[in-house]
């Protein structure tokens, strides 16, 4: 386990086209932010619980408004006119007009944490509002004046619909018959490896009395009829102990090495070994 013990590496990223339910949003090349001191986030989630029969009987919950509250060291004339909608006149200076709006934006920032590795945070729609402006006379200390600016985040429409119609894709009809497809091709596939690589052969044989060549060959007549019928048996008796009888991959090869010790034990399989 790893605490959280920095953070750095601000970025920002106007959005230039805002999402809809269909189309996921555009923003622009990602700004860097030096000098941040500290990114704090609070979700706003609210959770109510229902009372009845004399007792808490269900509770649920809500994730509203994402308040961002983000210390820096200085919000520069550039940070400013890209967060908050203002312009930059010729000589460098901060225009503020009354009809000014802040455009939404994404930020992004790392967090270090104790163990070496970041902790990465993405904020993708949000807007911010003017900071105050706080100045302080120099006393006989020195006492740094940082910037401090505020904003709320919320969801992207995009992303929520776009959740909502997989949900209803995964448990509707759509979504049944592709299980389904999935099913019919693990099974055909199954099929396929097992007839390629697979192989179980008896040679078990049975020989009249005085005679020299047996009159069964147990293998050559199960081929007559159905060829590989020992490896679908085996097969099927695999897949029925471990699909119905649910037992473990391990308890299964062990059954067929048992299976196959006391079958070469009685004849029934030649396992092609002279001693």
């Amino acid at each position: 386990m790893a605490t959280r013990i920095g953070c750095d590496n601000l970025v920002y990223a106007i959005q230039t086209t805002e999402d809809t339910a269909t189309t996921a949003p555009v923003y622009a090349a990602p700004k860097a932010a030096p000098g941040v001191m500290s990114v704090n986030i609070n979700p706003n989630a609210s959770q109510e619980t229902l009372f009845a029969d004399d007792g808490p009987m269900e509770t649920a919950t809500t994730l509203g408004k994402i308040d961002v509250e983000i210390k820096k060291n200085e919000l520069t004339t550039e940070n400013k006119a890209d967060l908050l909608g203002h312009t930059i006149d010729g000589d460098g200076g901060l225009v503020y007009g009354d009809s000014d709006v802040p455009p939404f934006v994404a930020i992004g920032f790392r967090s270090l944490k104790s163990n070496g590795n970041y902790r990465y945070v993405w904020l993708y729609k949000g807007k911010f509002t003017d900071p105050e402006d706080q100045n302080e006379t120099k006393g006989d200390s020195i006492n740094f004046q940082s910037d401090t600016i505020s904003g709320q985040f919320t969801r992207l429409n995009f992303g929520y619909e776009l959740g909502g119609k997989a949900v209803d894709f995964l448990v509707g009809a759509q979504g049944e018959a592709l299980r389904e497809s999935i099913t019919m091709l693990g099974g055909i596939v199954i099929g396929a490896v097992a007839a390629t690589w697979v192989s179980v052969r008896t040679s078990f044989t049975m020989t009249a009395e005085g005679a020299v060549e047996p009159f069964l060959k147990l293998q050559d007549t199960l081929d007559g009829v159905y060829p590989g019928f020992l490896t679908a048996l085996f097969v099927l008796l695999c897949w029925f102990l471990l699909a119905k009888k649910k037992m473990s991959p391990i308890k299964v090869m062990l059954l067929l090495v048992v299976i196959a010790f006391v079958g070469v034990l009685v004849g029934f399989f030649n396992p092609g070994l002279n001693y």
